[in-house]
């Protein structure tokens, strides 16, 4: 059977590289409880399934604020 390579098998002679860019479960813990505690709210730009390519475009160009968040009705 074939050895399917990883990403990082170049790199790291094998090894695996596993963890979550934001950090671990215990700083998004802290994170949201932060939020909770002082009101600390997201800011978003919405748009309608039917507009995801406008979305997507407004996000690739740099324009959107914030995130871009795709609504279903």
């Amino acid at each position: 059977m074939p050895r399917q390579s990883k990403p990082f098998d170049g790199w790291f002679g094998g090894c695996s590289v596993a963890g979550h860019a934001a950090g671990s479960a215990k700083d998004t813990e802290d994170t949201l409880r932060f939020a909770a505690l002082t009101g600390v709210r997201p800011l978003f730009e919405t748009y309608p399934l039917e507009e995801a390519a406008d979305g997507f475009d407004r996000m690739m160009s740099g324009k959107a604020r914030f995130r871009v968040v795709l609504t279903v009705e």
